[in-house]
């Protein structure tokens, strides 16, 4: 029970039992024996009487009275040694007792108190005051009640608490034990990994061509990254295993930062992002591990490029103030111009895993490791980082870290050779191995940034708007050039890179199938699919999710959004491109049916027919016999014609003054409007129907010819004669 209505709770039951307290009077003339229980009776109270000290210690252990009072001058034990006793025994202890004693001394009183006495009443006295001192320390016994009980509560509560922390604790501590030991399970695979890897793209196996080399490189970064993520999962459980020694040095700082810079130089022009350094023109001799601030500012500036558009800008910002004694500080802040961190997010980010997906302004997320070792290796040099932010306005995170050397222990000091005289410049010669990683992180933020920018989609010549189109959409870019690589032989293939972007390219080419990611920034896969399936221009389209997760209430999550299919990652390339295969070919196979119930022309007037027309009529039987089949153009025709192609090409167009191909079309789509004006299938069912290969095509050839999207077509209102055939 809360706090608060715990103390209510028992101040009612004080207030409705006050009227019944149980009291003990102690006194050993009969007179005031008796006055005292008349008077407190005619109040409700209960009372009990006894007239020496024995009998007083006797009743209050055998039934604890809720208040007593007590004279002090008796024979045999005195009211001192009464309640000294009372007061020394746990039964009695919390009992309230009040003296009443014709003793008027301060000393007496003094005494009183000393051993435990809560008031004091001289006699003779007033029977009202009596009642008022009875009635407050009765109130006041019970608000001490309620205040042990909750007291009690809250000592529950905190242990509680402490347990589930300790719960918690080593919880977290078992979930770090086993992301390293399976991370540096990881290791082993991975180092031979990336040597047969080099060892085959150095041709010690054979000369490789372009395309294969190309894919190589792909499995080299992908395996590069893999690797420094698997390390800094291993950093950050040595950190908080406390068994990651550093290795502190005196350098120049500044030298650091700007070998760091010039790591990030080739990222910083590809997205033509202003990247500036400022530093003190003198060197800022710091002392501190290169290996571990190289991990820190590396982590903070693939960061900063990680969410900075293009055109932005990020700057590092070195500062320091030394003092006569040796003390001071130095200052680092990393600035970009991203779309910033939201209120919420803020105070998280140095967490452990935690990853800002809920906030729509970052395009990206990241592993929730880097920030969080970060914080770990600047704590291990006595300083701290921070981080402010505004939506909208970017990001500035600011390392600071104390001069000197008192704070570390004498066994983390590694001086140079030379000694430190010549510690300035000593340990840069070691540098570049440590930024050797620094370098391999920019180089895959870069590749990555190319990959995401080079979103891929046909020249649209006529050829490609015919083709059936495929929209991978998904937030990683490996992922969608990887899906690409794949289906761009037998489809035309569109990217997006989320929900939102996904939603505005399905409207601008109407693709034949989607295949979208679930987790994804700004709008995830069910939110997409849940858009889609409201858009009466796309809920025709069948989609094909991808995710991480394989549990049965994420599938019934994607099929309840009206998900055709649904594949868990990572996932075969051949089972996904047999379900894209598959999934269009079942929209195709109504194609003979309606193209046999297009075919089936209305009944015509009988009048005499003129051999242009005769001729016409044939040629528009000849397309609706062969109506379902994409690929029947001006050369099948011109064959079952028994003509010329040339001859064809003139006759049709002396008489509709048409091609042949556009004929064939204006065919297919007279007779797609007469399904669609019947409703006699979806949108998709009747373009593969009447012989289009793609939606896209087929909804911007009916448009133009008939003013109107097939959507709209098919909802308005038709008059009751059906279309002219």
């Amino acid at each position: 029970m809360p706090l608060d209505k715990l103390i209510f709770s028992h101040g009612l039951k004080g207030a409705m039992a006050t009227s019944k307290a149980d009291i003990l009077i102690v006194d050993d003339t009969l007179h005031n024996l008796h006055l005292l229980r008349e008077m407190l009776k005619d109040q409700g109270y209960r009372t009990r009487g006894v007239r020496d000290g024995a009998s007083a210690l006797r009743a209050a252990r055998a039934n604890p009275p809720d208040l007593i009072l007590l004279d002090i001058r008796m024979p045999g034990l005195t009211g001192y040694q009464v309640c000294e006793e009372l007061k020394a025994d746990a039964r009695t202890r919390e009992i309230p007792v009040i003296f009443i004693s014709a003793a008027d001394e301060v000393l007496d009183k003094i005494q009183a108190f000393k051993v435990g006495g809560v008031d004091y009443v001289t006699k003779p006295f007033q029977a009202e005051e009596v009642l008022a001192r009875v009635e407050n320390q009765l109130a006041l016994h019970r608000l001490q009640q309620d205040l042990r009980a909750a007291n009690a509560v809250l000592v529950e509560q905190k242990a509680q608490i402490e347990a589930q922390a300790q719960r918690l604790m080593e919880l977290d501590a078992v979930k770090s034990r086993f992301f390293a030991n399976i991370s540096h399970e990881f290791r082993a695979p991975l180092t031979l990994m990336l040597g047969r890897l080099e060892d085959v793209l150095a041709g010690r196996h054979g000369a490789l061509d372009a395309d294969a080399a190309g894919e190589l490189g792909n499995v080299r970064h992908d395996t590069h990254r893999f690797n420094h993520l698997i390390n800094q999962i291993l950093d950050l459980s040595r950190l908080e295993a406390g068994v990651m020694p550093l290795k502190v040095r005196q350098a120049d700082l500044a030298v650091l930062l700007d070998n760091l810079r010039l790591a990030f130089a080739s990222l910083a022009e590809r997205k033509q992002i202003t990247f500036t350094l400022a530093a003190p023109p003198e060197p800022v001799l710091l002392y501190f591990d290169p290996d571990a601030l190289v991990k820190v500012f590396t982590n903070l500036l693939s960061n900063a490029f990680k969410f900075t558009p293009v055109g932005g800008h990020v700057s590092i910002l070195l500062t320091h103030e030394a003092r006569p004694d040796g003390g001071g500080f130095v200052r680092v802040a990393v600035q970009d111009s991203g779309p910033g961190i939201s209120d919420e997010a803020l105070p998280h980010v140095f967490e452990r895993y935690y990853q800002a997906h809920d906030d729509d302004t970052r395009s990206q997320v990241g592993t929730g490791i880097g920030l969080a070792l970060s914080r770990e290796l600047v704590h291990f040099h006595h300083g701290h980082v921070e981080v402010e932010s505004t939506v909208g306005s970017g990001s500035t995170f600011t390392v600071t870290l104390p001069l000197g050397r008192v704070h570390f222990r004498v066994d983390q000091l590694v001086e140079p050779e030379g000694g430190v005289d010549g510690s300035a410049t000593a340990p840069q010669e070691a540098q570049y191995d440590l930024l050797r990683a620094a370098r391999q992180v920019a180089s895959s933020d870069e590749q990555a940034y190319v990959a995401a920018t080079q979103a891929w989609d046909e020249a649209p010549t006529a050829e490609a708007e015919d083709r059936t189109t495929v929209l991978i959409v998904d937030d990683s870019p490996e992922i969608r050039a990887y899906v690409r690589r794949h289906l761009s032989s037998d489809y035309r293939v569109v990217e997006a890179a989320n929900g939102v972007e996904g939603l505005a390219r399905a409207r601008q080419t109407l693709p034949d199938l989607i295949v979208s990611d679930v987790k994804m920034p700004e709008m995830d896969g069910y939110a997409f699919c849940r858009a889609l399936k409201q858009d009466p221009e796309l809920d025709f389209i069948p989609i094909i999710l991808l995710t991480v997760k394989d549990s049965q209430e994420s599938r019934l999550e994607g099929l309840q959004e009206g998900v055709d299919d649904y594949m868990t990652k990572p996932f075969e390339i051949a089972e996904l491109q047999a379900r894209v295969r598959n999934l269009i070919a079942s929209r195709q196979q109504l194609r003979d049916r309606f193209a046999r119930e297009a075919a089936a022309s209305p009944p015509e007037d009988e009048r005499v027919w003129s051999a242009e027309e005769r001729f016409l009529q044939h040629v528009r039987e000849v397309i609706g016999a062969h109506l379902a089949d994409s690929t029947f153009g001006v050369e099948q025709l011109a064959t079952a014609l028994a003509m010329e192609r040339s001859t064809l090409y003139r006759r049709l167009r002396a008489l509709v003054d048409q091609s042949v191909v556009d004929y064939i079309r204006s065919v297919r789509l007279e007779h797609a409007a007469h399904l669609l004006s019947g409703r006699a299938g979806s949108i998709s069912e009747i373009a593969y129907g009447v012989g289009f290969k793609s939606l896209s095509h087929f909804s911007a050839s009916f448009s133009k010819q008939y003013g109107a999207t097939p959507s709209v077509y098919m909802r308005a209102p038709r008059p009751s004669e059906t279309t002219k055939l």
